[in-house]
């Protein structure tokens, strides 16, 4: 055997080993059409592939970070470590075998990504099957290059003075003049074949990676900067201006034209002759994903790395049909992460027109949250090659929603983008027709929207861009044009020219309505102050808001509440006594608030926001020290080494601790659970009492329905002798959340352990339930040419632990009723509206302070009176009501717990 040949096998062997550590009892999912192209491959070919791992963030932890960490920066960070800190421990196994497959010959091109647990890598046909049989995996996709661009350019070269037809349409010079606003401060993240950055048009408006501007002097691709160097530390090496993750490299120059194209559409500032772009001040993060093809794990990664690097925005005009077999599932979690780190995603809908419903619209169009975009002509009229909607994720789990039909109206708006004049690679203009051409009119658009108010989120853009769409097609939103076709004037005046809510603080301090632990519990009446702040040029003075709620749940209190003026650029924060508001039920949930603001100087102004009722806990549901009967329940076919509740012997073989003398739990705890476990008499055989077959034991039931996310803590001790290859014998944590029934993941698996009490804390990646099980499964199943081989595992100190809202109920107190209003109210005209204010009743020995008013009213002064209001404070204003033909005639009551005042309507 020659040198060579011996390395060789040393490396197959130590591939073959971690094969054995990594291996399953679980197959994972080979997803179309991974199967027909494994079997018509060649042993030593490469098959490019994306790995799904089975441990993910829950979109409900993500969800949870995004609304309740304050600030842009600081919720982006968050949400990434959270996600790179799940990937890092999910993917460290995996990685290491990729890593001695490449050393072997056998992988190549590995990608991982934290976006969600997922990692790209070309594999030979073995090691594909051999992965997706891991228990951490879910499953594996084929993941080959695709033409997923959605329009090639013209031929035609264009050189003249204009402002091209869709930036006129969509009404973007408006904006520019009358609003002063140009996208300044705006980053877009261009996720397509690249940019000619050179193009006169856009040189001066492409992103320059601060961290890795060494001279601080914004020089695109500055030779000066170019030191080999990771210099920010975001895991990517002198990504001046982006990254090209077509060829792994820093240079993401435009390959095809396509890329050059869109981002003109964006920010070209019109040097050459033409404005072709929408937000001439904003700037362009260039991040290549292919040429005329590109894969899910290349798009993936530049999504990822646009949120991680402060992407405003993404825009991309690119799909996979349905009948490509996208990870959908993958696409959406991976969007909408993307999005709750603080970045907004605009994508096109795709070229496949209409007449395959609910297929028509490609992956990622089709994810439910993201900015959807189809096409129309410079005359409003609906291309005929836009995809039409409406889509449906009824078979896509975890999903499983808008079943079809009728499933969910998709596109979200429209745009121009039949022969859209924009960018020719480096120089001068070209004609090109696609739903890619109308996206970066939208993502333009946003870009206007961000640079007049940087704290947007996603969801408010999508929100001010359907309600200020033109609307065209049937009423309303439809699959032809969404919600309509674009108008950036409206949707950018919308946040300039209005005062609009900036924060909110609550309290629940007056004893009368709450218990005052500062969180918002279920019968608290809860004092609700809000925050405005001013994006216009003028003062706004004489300001008040009406606050409403689609929530059934709860109770508008005081809908109404006054501010101070609001200088331009200013904020001001409701006046005492705020709004309120009463929680019946539905703890945990976010309470949506619609908040209507009007002022003497402009037009009303319409707000959304939400607030979490409840607080956010870690409550344990299990702790057991194994010291008494908890319901733990032994089972499986073995006899000597089945799983007691005893004090642990140790057990040694040679001179090697086997099993312990102690358990785990601190003094006077000697308890654990123990397979096997005889003591002994005489000479003692140490595989006497371990485990030959299978030994199980079973939690008792556990309920976690009052949490959202949910942990499982324990130490084991877990030994196997010989060291062995054979995934037969093994440790494995499960779980369940139907009682048992079925035991569907296996929340760890060891193959070789040292002889040690080892702690785990490990996340449970199921729905929490009432019916939630624990198993620990001990095997020993070798086969009989292998000889006997020696099994003992031991469990002690078990912690189930969750998170989730929680509230306090709360009563109001008793109280006697309080003395009447009496003549003290007064009645005012406020513009059309009638204002009602009183004094608030006296307190003396009889009477209590009164905690509410109940307003009533009639067309007549001495009877038909009927409540229409409670309120905390000591005024209502009734909007719009001279409006109304009637006269109306008022009273009001004073109440509190222990009942109303002497009124008597």
């Amino acid at each position: 055997m020659t040198r060579h040949q011996r390395t060789s096998l040393r490396i197959a062997s130590s591939l073959f080993a971690l094969l054995a550590v990594f291996g399953s009892v679980r197959a994972g999912e080979l997803r179309e059409p991974l199967p027909g192209v494994l079997a018509g491959t060649a042993p030593d070919e490469m098959i490019p592939v994306s790995i799904v791992l089975d441990h993910q963030v829950s979109r409900a932890d993500v969800a949870r970070l995004a609304a309740t960490i304050g600030g842009r920066q600081a919720r982006r960070g968050a949400i990434a470590e959270r996600l790179r800190g799940e990937a890092r421990r999910g993917q460290a196994a995996l990685l290491a075998l990729l890593d001695r497959a490449a050393a072997a010959g056998k992988a190549r091109n590995i990608r991982p990504l934290w976006i969600s647990d997922v990692v790209g890598v070309e594999l030979t046909p073995d090691l594909v099957r051999f992965v997706a049989a891991s228990p951490d995996v879910h499953h594996v996709n084929y993941n080959p290059k695709r033409d997923v661009f959605l329009g090639s350019p013209a031929s035609l070269a264009l050189d003249d003075t204009e402002i091209e037809c869709g930036v006129a349409q969509i009404r973007a010079p408006d904006v520019w003049s009358f609003l002063g606003r140009t996208g300044q401060g705006a980053l877009v993240a261009m996720i397509d074949t690249g940019v000619c950055y050179t193009h006169p048009d856009i040189a001066s408006r492409i992103w320059v990676n601060p961290g890795e501007d060494l001279d601080h002097d914004g020089v695109v691709m500055d030779q000066d900067d170019q030191n080999g160097l990771d210099d920010d530390g975001n895991g990517f090496v002198d990504d001046l201006i982006g990254w090209n993750f077509d060829l792994g490299n820093n240079d993401p120059n435009d390959g095809n034209g396509h890329g050059s194209h869109t981002a003109g559409t964006v920010a070209g500032d019109g040097t050459s002759g033409t404005r072709s772009g929408m937000a001439p001040g904003a700037r362009l993060m260039v991040l290549r994903v292919g040429v005329a093809f590109s894969d899910e794990v290349d798009v993936w990664s530049a999504m990822q790395y646009a949120a991680d690097n402060g992407a405003d925005a993404i825009s991309m005009s690119l799909g996979w049909p349905h009948d490509q077999n996208p990870d959908r599932a993958t696409w959406r979690i991976n969007a909408e992460n993307a999005i709750d780190m603080g970045t907004a995603m605009v994508i096109a809908a795709g070229n496949e027109g209409s007449g395959n419903e609910p297929d028509n619209v490609r992956t990622p169009g089709d994810v439910p949250r993201v900015i959807t975009v189809g096409a129309t002509d410079c005359a409003d009229a609906a291309a005929g090659f836009s995809s039409r909607g409406p889509v449906t994720w009824q078979s896509v789990p975890p999903f499983g929603d808008f079943p079809y039909p009728p499933g969910l109206t998709k596109p979200d708006v429209s745009a121009p983008g039949v022969d859209t004049k924009s960018h020719a690679f480096c120089s001068g203009y070209t004609l090109n027709s696609g739903t890619s051409m109308a996206t970066p009119h939208v993502a333009g658009a946003v870009a206007l929207m961000i640079g007049a108010n940087p704290a947007l989120t996603h969801d408010q853009i999508k929100q001010i861009l359907e309600s200020t769409s033109v609307d065209l097609g049937a009423p309303g939103k439809d699959n032809v044009y969404g919600s309509g076709r674009v108008d950036a004037y409206e949707a950018v005046s919308f946040v300039v020219n209005k005062l609009v809510y900036d924060g909110h603080t609550t309290s629940d301090a007056d004893p009368h309505y709450g218990n005052g632990d500062g969180n918002i519990d279920v019968g608290e009446t809860v004092r609700l102050t809000v925050s405005l702040r001013n994006h216009g040029t003028t003062a706004g003075t004489n300001v008040w808001a009406i606050l409403t709620t689609t929530e059934p749940a709860v109770e508008i209190v005081d809908s109404v509440a006054f501010f101070p003026d609001i200088p331009a650029g200013g904020t001001g924060a409701s006046l005492s006594p705020h709004f309120a508001f009463r929680l019946g039920s539905g703890c945990g949930q976010l309470v949506p608030f619609r908040l209507e603001v009007r002022h003497d100087n402009g037009s009303a102004s319409v707000s959304t926001f939400s607030v979490r009722a409840g607080s956010f806990e870690q409550r344990n549901l299990f702790v057991d020290d194994m010291e008494a009967d908890r319901g733990w329940t032994p089972g499986g076919p073995e006899v000597a080494g089945r799983f007691v509740r005893e004090d642990p012997y140790q057990v040694t073989s040679g001179s090697t601790v086997i099993q312990p003398e102690n358990d785990v739990t601190p003094s006077p705890g000697v308890r654990a659970w123990v397979t096997g476990n005889p003591h002994p008499h005489g000479q003692f055989d140490p595989q006497s009492g371990d485990v030959d077959t299978e030994a199980l034991l079973d939690s008792p039931i556990v309920d976690a329905s009052s949490v959202s996310s949910l942990n499982i803590d324990l130490t084991r001790w877990f030994y196997m002798s010989p060291p062995t290859l054979f995934e037969s014998t093994h440790y494995e944590l499960l779980a369940s959340n139907d009682g048992g029934a079925s035991w569907a993941l296996a929340l760890e698996s060891l193959y070789n352990a040292a002889a040690t009490w080892t702690p785990r804390s490990l996340p449970v990646p199921l729905t929490p339930t009432s019916q939630m099980r624990f198993r620990v499964r001990a095997l020993e199943a070798r086969p009989g040419s292998a000889g006997p081989g020696l099994v003992e595992c031991l469990i002690d100190d078990v912690r189930v632990w969750g998170t989730g809202y929680f509230c306090d109920a709360f009563t109001e107190p008793p109280a006697l009723p309080p003395n009447p209003v009496g003549s003290s109210l007064r009645l005012r005209k406020t513009a059309d509206s009638v204002r009602l204010d009183w004094s608030a009743p006296a307190i003396d020995a009889s009477h209590d302070a009164a905690t509410s008013y109940r307003i009533y009213r009639s067309a007549v002064p001495a009877s038909g009176f009927a409540q229409i209001h409670t309120v905390t404070a000591t005024f209502r204003i009734e909007d719009g009501e001279l409006t109304r033909p009637e006269s109306w005639y008022y009273l009001v009551a004073a109440a509190n717990g222990g009942g109303p005042s002497g009124e008597v309507p």
